[in-house]
């Protein structure tokens, strides 16, 4: 069971206030700071804050909503609307593409700006996408190592693939079941290979736009700032 807190923040002026709800069922918020101070801020330049909000009760705490009443707060990055992608890897000249045609987790699939990578036998991610279309097939590349010595830099041949969701809103991953679908099974210089990945559990799935918090748990809120003309 978990149970829906509906519209839990707004933003007014420079200060960050929670606005707490009377639940029936058994999850607890709280707060680290109920107002945050952004301090002088600069035209045109962003500040960020960091709220934590903790689940002090024994049910899973669903946040649905953040409510921000004014134009200069935003819980997304002012200079850079897009995510960060978390996997990193180093380009080389020696590729084998990849179709994914189905990727999901829990049953459904990837959510909008997840994460797939592909990692080495050593944990070494030779590449990775962010899901732009939900439900649509996706392409990667898996990097092999460029020969030149030194610390390896990707895939050697025959070498065997482990794929990883990361759930950019829980900060988390889960490694994937593979089933091949056509093509080589390992890595292999300029060869194609189409699978299927599956995931269960690792983390808790989200649906677009919520947070859920389980009980004894914390989330971390960024909220940024960017005023656009002078405040009293």
């Amino acid at each position: 069971m978990q149970t829906r807190f509906i519209n839990p923040i707004v933003l007014t002026g420079l200060f960050l206030f929670f606005l707490p709800t009377t639940l029936l069922s058994q999850p607890e918020i709280e707060v680290e700071s109920i107002e945050i101070d952004f301090g002088s801020v600069e035209i045109d330049e962003t500040a960020s804050e960091i709220m934590t909000v903790t689940n002090t009760g024994d049910e899973q705490l669903v946040i649905e909503e953040i409510v921000i009443d004014s134009d200069f707060f935003s819980d997304e990055d002012f200079d850079d609307f897009g995510r960060h992608q978390t996997y990193q890897f180093e380009y080389t000249d020696f590729t084998h593409i990849i179709i994914i045609r189905e990727a999901t987790w829990d049953g459904e699939w990837l959510s909008l700006d997840d994460e797939v990578g592909v990692f080495t036998p050593d944990g070494l991610c030779a590449g990775a996408v962010m899901v732009e279309e939900v439900g649509e097939m996706i392409g990667i590349i898996a990097y092999g190592d460029d020969g030149e010595g030194g610390e390896l830099n990707g895939f050697r041949a025959g070498e065997e693939f482990e794929f990883r969701y990361w759930d950019c809103y829980t900060d988390c991953e889960v490694i994937a079941d593979i089933e091949f679908i056509e093509g080589s099974e390992v890595w292999l210089r300029n060869q194609f290979t189409f699978i299927e990945l599956t995931a269960e559990g690792g983390c808790h799935r989200i649906p677009d736009g919520e947070v859920i918090i389980h009980p004894d748990e914390s989330a971390e809120i960024t909220i940024y700032f960017h005023p656009e003309e002078p405040r009293a």
